[in-house]
C-alpha cells in the first residue's frame, strides 16, 4: 500500500514538473528585440486575427514589453484603439528602422476614437506602454533588430 502511494506521488510530481516546463518554455509567445541597446520582449502579431486583437482588453502591459505587428509589405497600415484599456506609444518601423513615433495615445474611452496612420509606408509597428519612447529617448532613425 505504501509503495503504491509513493509511486503515485512520484508520478504526480513528475507530471507537475513537466507541466511547469511546458508552460514556461514551449511555445513562448515572447520574442526579444532591440532598439539601440534597449531590449524589449514582444508578442508577435503577424496574422490578420492577431493584428485585429492586438492589445485589446489588456488591463496592463509589463515594463519593457509590447506587441510587434508585422506586415508582408510596406503600406500605410492604420491602427485604432478599439477595446484598448491602456495608453500606448506607437513606434512605426520600416526595414529595421524607426520612421515615425506617436506618443501617449489614450484608450478610446478617454477621447473620441480616431485612426492612427503613419506618415510613410511601414512594414511593422511596435506598441509599448505610453511613456516608453520618452523614457528610452527613442527617435526617428533608430535601428531595430529582431
Amino acid at each position: 500500500m505504501r509503495i503504491t502511494l509513493r509511486l503515485i506521488l512520484v508520478v504526480l510530481i513528475i507530471l507537475l514538473a513537466l507541466f511547469i516546463y511546458y508552460k514556461r518554455y514551449s511555445g513562448s509567445s515572447l520574442k526579444s528585440i532591440k532598439i539601440n541597446d534597449i531590449e524589449i520582449l514582444v508578442e508577435i502579431a503577424d496574422t490578420p486575427e492577431k493584428r485585429a486583437k492586438g492589445l485589446s482588453d489588456r488591463q496592463s502591459l509589463p515594463e519593457n514589453q509590447g506587441m510587434l505587428f508585422l506586415f508582408d509589405k510596406p503600406d500605410f497600415h492604420s491602427f485604432w484603439m478599439k477595446d484598448t484599456l491602456i495608453p500606448l506609444d506607437f513606434i512605426w518601423i520600416r526595414d529595421d528602422k524607426v520612421v515615425g513615433i506617436t506618443q501617449n495615445i489614450k484608450p478610446e474611452g478617454y477621447q473620441p476614437p480616431h485612426v492612427l496612420t503613419p506618415e510613410e509606408k511601414i512594414n511593422a509597428v511596435l506598441e509599448v506602454n505610453a511613456g516608453f519612447v520618452k523614457k528610452s529617448n527613442l527617435k526617428v532613425g533608430d535601428k531595430i533588430s529582431f
